[in-house]
């Protein structure tokens, strides 16, 4: 007997929708309820969730949440190294093989035009870090730009790290970003460890109104490339620790001009032989802190090692870092 052909029980078949079906609300609003979460209804209906999108229609939907976005461990950390040119390129994504291709392949991307200008093949992504959260993977994707900046790379990212781009949007209005503010000292200390909430406040001109933030003094273009201004603010200071926490800008100066090491006043942290971290040494660490958030400001090579020994929980339960 002949099989009688129903397009309808092929389960690869995707009814396909009349055309201008995504310009109705009704029809968006309806498919958005099939989903939990921004992130799965963009990820399984694109053309919804982008018409949502450019329709100003998301805000609309409350059942779908930010929460597997921001809180679950998803994001990673990843650098390509051009060992011959001694450049570096770092970013973030949720995807890293997804990111990987659209380097390799897309002809305006910096790591892609970089290997092209060169003549040099792209090598492959490096994992720098991984489990992490959304916001956590901003502030670590900026330690990780300072880090290969201050070591003497050449960065070839086209903008800074530390964006979490439309994702972010509704997340930092100006009560939580003054609220924010609020756990710090200095404006250096504010951009390192809340990042978004940061560029989000200079953007806005909020940052002016935080007057309980040190540094709030203007300088003029190329201050900082001054020796004796980088030199007489870093006297302020007795550690490079607390130079970097105070004043970034002249910090990171000091590093960039090579007079980091004739400031012999900043005392540097306590050096440990390599496999001084073991267990027992980093649970020694450990418990001179209240929560990881703590630990890694004070003592961020043992808490990197506890996250690679995967034994960061056996020191602090239901802890998460805030950022």
């Amino acid at each position: 007997m002949m099989k009688i052909y129903n397009p309808y029980k092929l389960n690869n078949f995707k009814m396909r929708h009349p055309k201008n079906y995504w310009k109705n609300e009704k029809n968006i609003l309806e498919e958005s309820k099939k989903y939990k979460s921004r992130t799965e209804f963009k990820k399984k209906s694109n053309r919804a969730y982008d018409a949502a999108r450019k329709l100003n229609l998301l805000d609309k939907m409350e059942w779908l949440s930010y929460k597997n976005v921001f809180k679950d461990k998803v994001d990673f950390i990843y650098k390509y190294h051009f060992i011959n040119e001694n450049a570096i390129y770092i970013g973030r994504t949720i995807y890293p093989e997804i990111r990987d291709n659209q380097h390799k392949t897309k002809t305006n991307d910096s790591v892609y035009k970089f290997a092209l200008e060169h003549n040099t093949p792209i090598p492959p992504m490096e994992i720098i870090e991984s489990g992490l959260t959304v916001y956590q993977g901003v502030n670590r994707e900026v330690y990780w730009e300072s880090y290969y900046n201050n070591n003497g790379f050449k960065m070839i990212n086209k903008t800074k790290c530390g964006s979490i781009g439309s994702m972010s949007k509704g997340k930092w209005t100006k009560n939580k970003c003054i609220e924010e503010s609020k756990k710090y000292k200095s404006r250096g200390e504010f951009y390192i460890n809340s990042n978004s909430a940061y560029q989000k406040s200079l953007k806005n001109g909020w940052i002016n109104e935080m007057t309980w933030l040190s540094n709030n003094k203007k300088h003029p273009k190329g201050y900082w490339k001054i020796k004796e201004n980088v030199i007489n603010e870093s006297k302020k200071y007795t550690s490079k620790d607390e130079f970097q926490k105070g004043n970034l800008s002249a910090f990171l100066a000091a590093h960039r001009y090579g007079y980091i090491d004739e400031m012999t006043w900043l005392v540097k942290q306590k050096q440990h032989k390599k496999g001084y971290w073991t267990y027992e040494n980093i649970e020694k660490e450990a418990v001179k802190y209240e929560t990881k958030t703590d630990f890694q400001k004070n003592c961020n090579v043992a808490y990197r090692k506890a996250l690679q020994l995967k034994i960061i929980d056996d020191f602090f339960t239901n802890d998460y870092i805030q950022y």
